[in-house]
């Protein structure tokens, strides 16, 4: 049986372990990630109860956690809070699941939305620079593949090669010559795609890019076209071409694969759409007009 200054002591700890973990939290959502471990008693596993509190709804968070503060006699409360969202999850998903299932889903390669590529801005900097293959490759082959998954800053990435790229400036203007070329937006395709019934229809451009050109494309596109959502690689952690990128797709998007018309340039992403039974479209082989057809006879 534990003393009354064993008892003390572990308070006191606590008290301070409380106040140690307080003292980072700078946001909204990290306060109430705090508030819910703190409650529920699991401080230890704070950095789990701050993600969720970022990504989850709150209405979940919330019935979760009333769920879990009123069960009676809980020994671990916050076992029973997670038990209780994947279950209200798994409701959620399936509910609207089910209000999306007469959506026609039409996912498009952001590169499909130019006209000239957009990923040679390697090529053009080592033409210009007069780069070796040694100088770059690093870059190409390990920095810039993490960058596009989220895995690292390309502003962090870029810092360590200035001095051998021969560049002037620091990482930002590097960035900013980088993204200085205006995109050639595909305007046949955005014609196409604004005349039909977004009610039905839904747009998402997919694409492989770390987050600074990501949001550079996106701005881009829409001033020409709104769709409905982007799913760059940055955010969902996968290349496009992976499965498992298609897999978080589906989740995220809620819906059935059955629903999904994927166009694409790129051979090898369209095979991986396809083996998990997606309708595909090689660009410009088939166009626009074939997804809409195909679309159209299966309302």
């Amino acid at each position: 049986m534990q003393s009354i200054q064993d008892l003390i002591k572990i308070k006191e700890n606590l008290k301070k372990e409380v106040l140690e973990k307080r003292h980072y939290i700078s946001q909204e959502f990290q306060d109430y990630g705090f508030r819910i471990a703190s409650k529920l008693g699991t401080l230890s596993q704070l950095s789990m109860y701050i993600k969720l509190a970022k990504d989850k709804p709150r209405a979940l968070l919330e019935q979760a956690f009333s769920f879990a503060i009123d069960y009676p006699n809980a020994t671990n409360k916050g076992k029973i809070f997670m038990w209780k969202l994947k279950e209200l999850e798994l409701e959620r998903f399936e509910r609207l699941k089910a209000k999306n299932s007469k959506l026609k889903i039409i996912v498009i390669d952001i590169n499909a939305l130019f006209n000239t590529p957009i990923n040679a801005f390697i090529e053009r900097y080592q033409s210009q620079f007069m780069l070796l293959d040694s100088d770059i490759e690093s870059f190409k082959t390990e920095d810039y593949p993490k960058c596009i998954v989220g895995k690292k800053d390309l502003k962090k990435a870029l810092k360590k090669y200035i001095k051998n790229w021969n560049w002037q400036g620091d990482e930002e203007d590097l960035i900013k010559y980088w993204f200085s070329d205006t995109p050639d937006i595909n305007m046949d395709i955005i014609d196409r795609l604004d005349r039909l019934d977004r009610e039905v229809y839904k747009i998402y451009v997919s694409g492989d890019y770390d987050q600074y050109q990501a949001e550079y494309l996106e701005r881009a596109i829409t001033t020409k076209l709104n769709p409905d959502g982007f799913l760059q690689s940055f955010q969902i952690g996968v290349e496009s071409s992976k499965l498992n990128y298609i897999r978080r797709v589906l989740n995220n998007l809620m819906i059935d694969v059955s629903q999904i018309h994927y166009m694409a340039p790129i051979t090898k992403s369209l095979s991986k759409w396809a083996k998990l039974g997606c309708y595909t479209y090689q660009y410009p082989i088939q166009g626009i007009d074939e997804i809409i057809k195909n679309v159209g006879s299966k309302s």
